[in-house]
């Protein structure tokens, strides 16, 4: 496979802009132009309005302006299994898969530990960093059942789990020799990766994290 296999978050361009950014220019212009087609793994919300495309596509097109767009969404663990088998080998293809990771505080039902209230910014990230970090080695190192387990055990831990799941399985399956990397990792509350004039602290953020596998 030609290019790499991506992660990225999927939140609106003002939150997750610079971790895509920073996802697709790990590849260069004339390498971009060369793709002529974006297999989009969707993220799956239940029955809320599917965004985790919609709020994408268009940095899609502005990055990868000759390629053509599939979308697929599991809804189940058994969905990502099925759909790894429908997953091409294809040299010009650019396979996306897409997660945001913790969502804390009341807006997201989640105050498990109330002490986040009263830590500063860099405590907060401290503490958001040791939450995160089995989660995110599974990701990187793509071990798909651990993954799963953790998610299971934990589900503010991350959205988009059969997205997720999907990918590190087409990986493990296919390429595993990849190597994946963190390309981006902040979250919603960090002022200089958010592009809100009047971003204020709050209780409440969602971690957003790109990888990309070479």
């Amino acid at each position: 496979m030609k290019y790499p296999i991506i992660i990225i978050p999927h939140p609106a361009y003002e939150y997750g802009g610079f971790a895509r950014k920073k996802a697709f220019l790990s590849m260069k212009k004339k390498e971009r132009n060369q793709i002529d087609k974006i297999i989009y793994i969707s993220a799956y919300h239940g029955n809320m309005n599917e965004h985790s495309y919609l709020w994408v596509k268009d940095e899609l097109y502005e990055y990868f302006p000759n390629a053509k767009h599939y979308v697929y969404q599991p809804k189940s663990w058994r969905d990502s299994e099925k759909m790894v088998k429908m997953i091409p080998i294809d040299e010009k293809m650019l396979l996306i898969g897409t997660t945001d990771l913790i969502h804390y505080g009341k807006k997201f039902n989640n105050e498990g530990n109330n002490n986040v209230k009263k830590m500063n910014q860099s405590q907060r990230r401290k503490w958001k960093k040791n939450k995160e970090k089995k989660i995110i080695n599974s990701l990187v190192k793509y071990k798909s059942e651990i993954m799963k387990n953790i998610y299971l055990s934990d589900k503010n831990i991350m959205c988009g789990p059969y997205s997720i799941y999907l990918i590190l399985k087409y990986i493990e399956k296919n390429f595993p020799k990849k190597k994946g990397k963190i390309v981006s990792y902040y979250d919603s509350l960090e002022k200089r990766y958010i592009k809100i004039n009047n971003l204020k602290n709050n209780n409440n953020f969602v971690s957003y994290i790109s990888i990309i596998y070479d």
